[in-house]
């Protein structure tokens, strides 16, 4: 994937989340940035570093 495609991704995610957002009460907010945060945590524990070494 090149920069442009993952620019491009991150512009589109971007607007996606903000329309997902949108009217959300602060505990429906808080809820779904601790879902995202376990979501990305599990997501960094399965993808290895590239500097990992074997």
């Amino acid at each position: 994937m090149n920069i442009n495609n993952l620019q491009t991704l991150a512009k589109e995610f971007s607007l996606f989340v903000e329309k997902e957002l949108e009217g959300l009460n602060e505990d429906d907010l808080k809820s779904r940035v601790h879902w995202l945060k376990k979501l990305c945590n599990a997501r960094q524990q399965k993808i290895p570093s590239p500097h990992a070494t074997n």
